[in-house]
């Protein structure tokens, strides 16, 4: 038996990859009108605003660790938002990467532009798979979701040897199959 306190299972967290897939085609259309002559100050203003989005993750080195009582997502070794296990705790899969719950008036303001953005991120999520994740499965559902109280923390395991150790850890310690976890949308918090 493993002992995740020794051993703690690490999943490198490469969201900024996927980021970059995502708001890619935003800038080509942005370069594109850019280039036409239409107006150069919103097109600037538009890809400074990408930019600015896109920046903090390139300085970011991302970690999910999974030990015997917590999951951390830490960010250059400092730990952002951690879930103790010995606490309640739900878990869901989803398709898109959930780091936030959205409540309130946000949350339905919000609707139109996912249900706009879910073709992107449906796309982007399988580029993202023939590009950088061919070790793994292609599976429509990937990010584990984990959900206490108001901390969210989204896992996309790397390889399938993550996955199955996430699955494993899981189903060991807390009876719990993530393949068999409920389906979670933005649109589903409670």
């Amino acid at each position: 038996m493993r002992d995740y306190d020794k051993r703690p299972i690490v999943i490198k967290d490469n969201s900024l990859l996927f980021v970059l897939i995502f708001v890619l085609p935003m800038l080509i259309v942005d370069f594109i009108y850019l280039l036409l002559g239409a107006n150069r100050f919103l097109s600037a203003i538009i890809a400074f605003g990408i930019v600015a989005y896109i920046l903090p993750y390139f300085k970011n080195k991302n970690y999910i660790v999974i030990n015997s009582d917590s999951v951390k997502f830490l960010e250059n070794g400092n730990i952002i938002r951690e879930i103790k296990l010995n606490e309640d705790f739900e878990i869901y899969k989803s398709f898109e990467n959930l780091s936030k719950e959205l409540k309130g008036a946000r949350r339905y303001l919000t609707i139109p532009a996912r249900i706009a953005l879910y073709p992107l991120t449906i796309m982007s999520n399988f580029i993202f798979w023939l590009l950088f994740k061919r070790k793994v499965n292609y599976k429509f559902y990937e990010y584990i979701i984990l959900k206490q109280k108001s901390v969210i923390i989204s896992i996309s395991p790397n390889t399938n040897y993550e996955r199955a150790l996430i699955r494993k850890f899981f189903k060991d310690n807390f009876n719990s199959d993530i393949e068999k976890a409920e389906k979670l949308l933005t649109f589903d918090w409670k």
